[in-house]
């Protein structure tokens, strides 16, 4: 065996996960994203979920780009005020404007048999 096929590498951090300071938990919640001035909704599928924000993913296959959009996501009877903070192919990251209660957050996991 080669000495460099033995020393492994570090892995590179993602950048967009570096910075996160909660728990992400996958999941596929159904919930409603409505923009402030606008008056339609988009539903779609809440991806993972954290304390401070989640990836919504919309049901349509066109994902227009939203960054530092103001949102009301609707789940269930709640709903949760923040910002789009970036548009990716896979979805809306979404930033909670106040970061979520994790008994809040723990309800919601066990509600959805996460």
């Amino acid at each position: 065996m080669k000495l460099l096929s033995a020393i492994r590498r570090p892995r590179r951090q993602n950048p967009a996960t570096r910075h996160r300071s909660f728990e992400r938990h996958a999941c596929a919640i159904e919930a409603h994203l409505t923009m402030e001035g606008r008056q339609y909704e988009v539903k779609g599928v809440i991806m993972d979920i954290s304390r401070q924000g989640i990836l919504f993913r919309p049901r349509s296959l066109f994902i227009m780009r939203l960054e530092n959009q103001t949102v009301a996501l609707r789940l269930g009877d709640r709903e949760l005020r923040g910002h789009v903070v970036n548009t990716t192919p896979r979805g809306y990251g979404l930033n909670f404007t106040e970061t979520l209660e994790q008994d809040f957050l723990d309800d919601i996991l066990a509600v959805h048999d996460v």
